[in-house]
């Protein structure tokens, strides 16, 4: 099935009630999935991937297969998003253009982050430009700020409350000093960066 699919047993009137957000994350790690839970309402419901990948080609297929399933329908409101780590693993470079590619013909949306995730809670205190070689060194400088910071930290989206519009300018912010560096976008050598505010703007819009 294409772009836009959607299953027959799926009815008009669910359609009417709330709006599918299918999203991918990374193997086993809560924290995507936890945090993004906090945007939860009445008008989409989320349609979270879980089968342990961490392979950027292999969370998309696992991802299509998610959306099929559940009769992903773009025409009706529909999101889909594949949430990446780039780890600076430059061998990630030819798999993330291989995920694009299946989020092209499927209609989905690769959002990544380098070095992880954590360079998006961290734009909530900073835009600093500092050079991650590690995760764990994203995660060490968030602690500076939240200091009981955990990967199962259930309760992120309540503890950054009232910065959402600070980390939105910070991650823009980091997007333009490295598109300044003519660092290639959308690659693991354009850190650090985030695109998670691409996902969270439009969770706040499906908001109103």
């Amino acid at each position: 099935m294409g772009v836009g699919y959607k299953k027959k047993l799926r009815g008009v009137a669910s359609r009417k009630r709330a709006s599918f957000i299918f999203v991918s994350a990374e193997g086993k790690n809560k924290t995507e999935t936890n945090y993004l839970r906090g945007f939860s309402n009445r008008n989409f419901v989320f349609r979270f991937v879980s089968s342990g990948k961490t392979d950027p080609v292999k969370m998309s297929q696992e991802l299509v297969r998610k959306m099929e399933a559940d009769g992903f329908d773009r025409q009706s409101g529909d999101l889909a998003y594949c949430l990446i780590d780039g780890d600076n693993a430059s061998y990630k470079n030819k798999q993330i253009k291989q995920a694009d590619a299946v989020a092209k013909k499927h209609g989905f949306q690769v959002i990544l982050s380098n070095p992880c995730f954590e360079v998006w809670f961290l734009c909530h205190f900073s835009g600093s430009t500092k050079q991650f070689n590690n995760s764990d060194e994203v995660i060490d400088e968030l602690k500076k700020y939240l200091p009981d910071y955990s990967k199962s930290l259930g309760n992120m989206k309540t503890n950054l409350s009232g910065k959402i519009s600070t980390a939105i300018n910070n991650a823009k912010s980091l997007r333009e000093w490295n598109l300044n560096l003519h660092r290639k976008e959308h690659t693991v050598e354009f850190q650090p960066s985030t695109e998670v505010y691409i996902i969270v703007e439009e969770l706040l819009k499906s908001a109103k």
